[in-house]
């Protein structure tokens, strides 16, 4: 079994194409190949993030209920994914009943630990209001990078705020300066279990980059404790808390969403069994802000559940900008699936994004020139698709269960599966790209009509995990052509006729997008 983990996002907005291109369509086209190349149960598992003071501010914002928000929002979320077809097999909001009884059976293994006390912690307070504020209700300057920063995580060198240490806080609306009081809390104390830590991340398969960050935070003696409660009134609540106050933090409960998700799927309250088999793989794909959470903090809280297995994939992507800038709802200063999705389809969509992620160590900027140069390449692929499926020989094959048995004992299936296993996930763009290249300028001598064959199955393979829709169209020709009848090249016939027009209203979709894109980001 294998489990990819979509962090939830906050239920205060949409998803834009900075959300969708750095982690929820690359999930996707890796949940899709890990199908088409292996025989691993693959389960993949999204949500809305609705506990927090991002929902609760946004509610404030447009008159409306914390509930009403975070309901509008995650089903616009759902949406999101649904409408660019990024699958998932069960969607996690964490404002579910099954959320809130999952999360309290942690914290109530996780109070068992020697390296958990409940003990007076600092949290600020905003005293005109008589009440703790935590998260984004707080604006203030990190200690550890000088960058504005909430009092959650930060942005720039996304290590978790310690409220005690933040420079300067003040409360969100009206910059009153907020003080620090003591309240009841949990707490973690790393400083026994660090050579642990240590010892994880060490020996997992994360990329050199990640694993020095990681350890750089556990060593700092900054990050020694790690606060598990914080009192926040529409936080998640903390079950036989006399107060009433506790809640855990959208840090921990919304990053466990995966137990909630695997409980789900299996239909049980296994998820700590499951995770601790050895069978068991796992997957996270993130934005930079969320490092902190699912390299130290997740491994932290594995080692004090007794679970062994830490994940074996953190695929951790800058921030997508948009025209050089920071994607920015405030400022209007996104392009949203909603927005798109009235343009373009679903696979002219996810073929055209997917190239920008990973382009750029320091996170890609998406441009309109460059989306344009994306879809005439996915353009020319059909061309060269419709082409080849004229030839009954090569469609025969694909219904050829021996030449697939072939094809996946291949070169061109055992290199797809390694750039998947380390770290490639950004190349396959390329790898389909050159796919097509070698087969467009290749003479009948250069390569064998097998080898053609393989390649070009390769293509498919690929293009079935960026445009799904268009391959299941193409689909639907192999295996009519075992007798070259006039009913089945007829078919074949429609089936092309019907993609030219499609290629058509791609053409006429980009057009009518420029213009949009235009008015709305380059002004």
């Amino acid at each position: 079994m294998q489990i990819i983990y979509l962090p939830p996002p906050c239920s205060n907005g949409g998803l834009h194409l900075g959300h969708i291109g750095g982690v929820y369509l690359p999930a996707d086209i890796y949940r899709r190949l890990l199908k088409l190349l292996t025989k691993e149960q693959i389960y993949s598992i999204a949500g809305s993030d609705e506990n927090n003071t991002y929902t609760l501010k946004k509610s404030i914002k447009i008159d409306k209920n914390i509930y009403e928000t975070a309901d509008f929002y995650s089903n616009e979320i759902r949406q999101a994914l649904d409408s660019l077809d990024i699958g998932y097999d069960s969607f996690v909001r964490t404002s579910s009943i099954q959320h809130l009884l999952t999360v309290n059976d942690l914290v109530s293994e996780i109070r068992k630990s020697p390296h958990v006390e409940e003990a007076p912690v600092l949290q600020l307070y905003l005293k005109s209001k008589n009440k703790f504020v935590t998260d984004s209700l707080v604006v203030g300057n990190c200690y550890n990078c000088g960058s504005e920063t909430d009092a959650g995580a930060c942005e720039n060198c996304a290590i978790l705020i310690d409220h005690s240490k933040l420079i300067s806080p003040k409360f969100y609306l009206d910059s009153e300066p907020l003080e620090l009081k003591e309240c009841q809390g949990l707490k973690i104390s790393n400083s026994k279990i660090t050579s642990q830590l240590i010892e994880k991340i060490q020996n997992s398969n994360w990329n050199s980059k990640i694993k020095e960050v990681a350890l750089n935070w556990i060593l700092d003696e900054k990050n020694s404790e790690i606060i598990l409660t914080r009192i926040f009134e529409y936080g998640l609540p903390v079950f036989d808390d006399p107060s009433q106050e506790l809640t855990i933090p959208l840090w921990f409960e919304a990053v466990w969403g995966y137990f909630t998700g695997i409980n789900h799927i299996t239909n049980s309250e296994d998820c700590l069994r499951i995770l601790n088999e050895d069978k068991t793989k796992f997957s996270v794909f993130m934005g930079q802000d969320n490092l902190f959470h699912f390299s130290v903090s997740l491994v932290l809280i594995h080692i004090i559940l007794n679970i062994k297995n830490i994940p074996d994939n953190l695929f951790v992507e800058p921030f997508l900008k948009l025209e050089g800038q920071k994607f920015s709802t405030s400022r209007d200063h996104a392009i949203f699936a909603k927005d798109i999705i009235q343009y373009l389809d679903s696979d002219t969509i996810r073929f055209g994004l997917f190239p920008f992620y990973g382009s750029n160590e320091e996170g890609a900027s998406f441009t309109l020139e460059r989306f344009k140069e994306n879809i005439a390449a996915y353009l020319d692929l059909i061309e060269f698709v419709l082409k080849q499926i004229s030839d009954s020989r090569r469609i025969f094959n694909f219904t050829n269960k021996e030449f697939i048995r072939k094809w996946k004992f291949s070169d061109q299936s055992k290199q797809l599966i390694d750039l998947l296993e380390n770290g490639g996930l950004n190349k396959i763009h390329d790898t389909l790209m050159k796919n097509y290249e070698s087969l467009i300028h290749s003479s009948d001598s250069d390569l064998t009509d097998e080898a053609k064959d393989k390649i070009f199955y390769s293509i498919m393979v690929l293009m079935e995990s960026l445009c799904p829709k268009f391959v299941d169209r193409i689909k639907s020709v192999f295996g009519r052509f075992r007798l070259n009848t006039n009913t089945a090249i007829k078919y074949r016939n429609l089936i092309i006729e019907n993609e030219k027009k499609y290629i058509k209203e791609i053409k006429s979709g980009m057009e009518r997008f420029s213009l949009y894109y235009v008015q709305k980001i380059i002004k």
